[in-house]
């Protein structure tokens, strides 16, 4: 080999690797990107995260509560999240009722009747639209504080999902701004000849309602590309070689390493917005002084927990810290709507409608009174760590797309919060370029 080709050798394989390093490692497993904004399904104080599963029997002689295991579904999901209480819920309908059949009849395409589909366009709205409509007759009602996730799980015969034959479930939106909605969940006697029943199926689908993506989508925040395992980016079906029921390769039934990182890091940076727009409300009230005990609790809290990590990064543990990306992937359907826009971060985040339809005007005095009255060299010490505010900024109405992006001790911005985006995702197992995620058939 000539000196000439083995130079272009060695730039070919110092490109790959870095390729391998920016868009699998760092986008898709290191720092990757939430599909929604993970605070969204976030209790209220004192509530718990809830996810009921409504069960649709269509396949005569088969009962899906043999497929699908609550307890082992709920063990996963609180290893993944052990700081919330959680429950999970089964209700069974059998037969599946007439409303529940037709909808699938539409959705797979082996009816081609009008019906709530028409106001969005196309058929594949027609289950969303259908149990938006009657949730109640599915899903029981639950306590206020609770944050409910509804998974609807039909098992039925291969020939009633159509041209969807081979879709084992999807993460849906509401069609309308990207707020997540429901989960939808297949299971059949030909998939379970292949070795797939209900529960990794369920516990794969509501993960994406927590906000997890698979570890094949990708987004790059210094390029603003959004990409998949195609075309140029095929090699990020290498972010799939990790340990997570998010992936297409059938050998995980929990939340890995790197699924516990990522969410414990956005939610970190979510939680300190909410305590931040919570202090400013607080101290911008004429009853701040009945608040302050608690609220210099909280500074020394976040003062320990500072000095902690600290702590970590001088054993050489310290980690950047990237929030929300701008990315809030879309679904990954054919022919299915892109990204249409977002939500104000207040309303995203569950804080309402009023409250974020407050003036900027107002908030903007507030601030500027607080600056002056509690520190004059213009950093605000809200939480134990300096705070710039900017003032100039709209800190609830704003489209902000990262909660913050500095080192782990640092503080974000306070009363910046994040944007909410759009998206479903699904798990396809159909076409070339597809796999089935993991999912066991065996009882579990």
């Amino acid at each position: 080999m000539s000196s000439a080709s083995l130079a272009e050798s060695q730039r070919l394989a110092a490109l790959g690797i870095g390729l391998l390093a920016r868009y699998v490692a760092i986008d898709l497993l290191f720092t990757t990107s939430p599909l929604y904004d993970p605070l969204v399904s976030a209790p209220e104080p004192g509530g718990r995260k809830v996810a009921h599963v409504a069960m649709l029997e269509n396949e005569p002689g088969v009962s899906g509560l043999d497929w699908f295991h609550g307890q082992f579904a709920e063990r996963a999901w609180r290893a993944f999240q052990p700081y919330y209480r959680w429950k999970v819920g089964v209700t069974d309908t059998d037969p599946a009722d007439r409303g529940a059949k037709k909808a699938l009849a539409i959705f797979s395409g082996t009816s081609s009747a009008q019906d709530c589909w028409s106001r969005f366009g196309e058929t594949f709205a027609q289950l969303y639209c259908y149990f938006d409509a009657n949730l109640r007759r599915y899903i029981p009602k639950y306590g206020p504080p609770d944050s409910v996730g509804q998974v609807f799980s039909y098992s039925t015969t291969p020939d009633s999902l159509g041209s969807f034959f081979g879709l084992l479930g999807f993460a849906d939106d509401n069609w309308r701004d990207g707020t997540p909605t429901y989960e939808f969940v297949f299971g059949s006697s030909a998939y379970r000849e292949l070795g797939y029943g209900l529960s990794s199926t369920v516990i794969h689908e509501f993960g994406h309602h927590l906000g997890m993506s698979h570890p094949h989508d990708g987004y790059d925040s210094e390029s603003g590309a959004d990409y998949d395992a195609a075309g140029e980016t095929y090699f990020a079906w290498l972010g799939d070689e990790s340990d997570t029921v998010m992936h297409y390769l059938s050998l995980s039934n929990g939340f890995g390493r790197h699924n516990q990182d990522n969410m414990y890091r956005w939610e970190t940076a979510g939680y300190l917005n909410w305590a931040n727009l919570l202090a400013g409300d607080l101290l911008a009230s004429p009853e701040a002084p009945r608040a302050m005990p608690a609220l210099l609790l909280a500074d020394r809290k976040a003062r320990l927990a500072r000095g902690l990590c600290h702590a970590e990064a001088g054993r050489g543990q310290h980690r950047r810290v990237v929030g929300l990306p701008g990315r809030i992937a879309a679904a990954r359907r054919p022919g299915h709507r892109t990204a249409q826009g977002r939500l104000p971060a207040a309303v995203s985040q569950g804080i309402g409608a009023s409250r974020a339809a407050r003036s900027a005007q107002h908030r903007k005095e507030a601030l500027e009174r607080l600056l002056a009255t509690h520190d004059p060299s213009g950093e605000v010490r809200v939480v134990g760590v300096p705070l710039p505010i900017r003032i100039e900024d709209d800190p609830i109405a704003g489209h902000g797309d990262r909660l913050f992006d500095a080192p782990t001790c640092h503080a974000p911005e306070a009363l910046i919060g994040p944007g909410a985006g759009v998206g479903g995702d699904d798990a396809y197992v159909t076409g070339r370029d597809a796999q089935p995620h993991g999912q066991v058939a065996a009882r579990q």
